[in-house]
């Protein structure tokens, strides 16, 4: 069975702006006998975010700060600013609102890095790139798509291909489409990287996650297992790599992440390889590519684990 590799696009690519929603993230403000105001956010969620704070009338202060205010705010509470008054002790007048965006907000792609496949060195596995079949999702304009399905065996793990957090998962699905790729109801998990971008692996079977939210995984960690159903005959685990673009960022016309083409470690090609669709990879964790973003601490702690 050979999949087409025109036809192939992620749903749960697409998470981020579908987790929006159910994400809290609450900005407040205290006020102090000088009359100033600081504002405060607390992010309950366990990644970063950023919040664009905006004000509709401000009479009287200012905050030193660029308005709208837009930065990116870790798990917990964080000051964003505080309001002061243009002459001491004048009062000041404000309304103001806020959004926020899962992720932390990036001028530019992240620095390359070298991933490992997320799968298992047991047999070779092709690979299929996938293409942005549509120029709206939700609304909002993708013009960057990038995504990579990988052909594997029912039963087969899907591991980390990087270290990071996990800061998504979806188990919701008992099945999924054959033939629907642009789908919100696909089991999936989310990680987030030190670096601030994250990856997908998407088409897990439900029941069968190895990780929660909020944990930490180092790379060849197991996720999930991939889910049973297949699309055109096979069975799949899509992976993508994206990041919040900071001029993408709360624009009301585009998606506001952007994807990356990222660059795996393989036994032929240890500098790294870029996807070709169609193409065949055989999968290999050295402990140079698994220990590499550890500290030398870490990596004792971690070489004791393997024992």
């Amino acid at each position: 069975m050979k999949l087409s590799s025109s036809i192939l696009a992620f749903a749960a690519l697409f998470s981020p702006f579908f987790a929006l929603a159910q994400s809290s993230v609450e900005v407040t403000y205290t006020a102090n006998d000088k009359r100033e105001y600081t504002f405060q956010a607390k992010n309950t969620n366990v990644c970063d975010y950023t919040v664009k704070v905006e004000f509709t009338d401000l009479q009287g202060g200012s905050c030193g700060c660029s308005l709208p205010f837009i930065e990116s705010i870790s798990p917990g509470p964080s000051t964003l600013f505080t309001l002061k008054p243009n002459q001491n002790n004048q009062g000041i007048s404000f309304r103001f609102g806020y959004t926020y965006l899962k992720g932390r907000v990036l001028n530019k792609a992240p620095k390359p890095f070298l991933y490992l496949f997320p799968f298992s060195s047991a047999v070779p596995h092709k690979a299929f790139l996938s293409k942005n079949i549509m120029e709206m999702i939700a609304n909002k304009k993708v013009s960057n798509f990038y995504g990579i399905a990988f052909q594997m065996q029912k039963g087969d793990t899907v591991f980390a291909a990087r270290r990071g957090v996990v800061s998504q998962v979806k188990d919701a699905f008992d099945t999924h489409s054959d033939g629907i790729w642009f789908s919100s109801q696909t089991n999936s998990v989310e990680v987030f990287h030190g670096d601030g971008s994250f990856a997908s692996y998407n088409r897990l079977k439900k029941g069968n996650m190895l990780v929660k939210e909020g944990q930490e995984v180092e790379a060849g960690e197991p996720l999930g297992i991939v889910t049973d159903d297949t699309f055109e005959g096979s069975v799949v685990v899509q992976f993508s790599l994206y990041y919040l673009s900071r001029t993408r960022a709360f624009n009301q016309t585009e998606y506001p992440y952007e994807f990356v083409v990222p660059s795996f470690y393989s036994p032929t090609n240890t500098s790294g390889l870029v996807m070709q669709s169609g193409g065949t990879y055989t999968s290999e964790w050295p402990e140079a590519m698994v220990t590499q973003e550890m500290s030398k601490k870490e990596i004792k702690r971690w070489k004791g684990k393997q024992k």
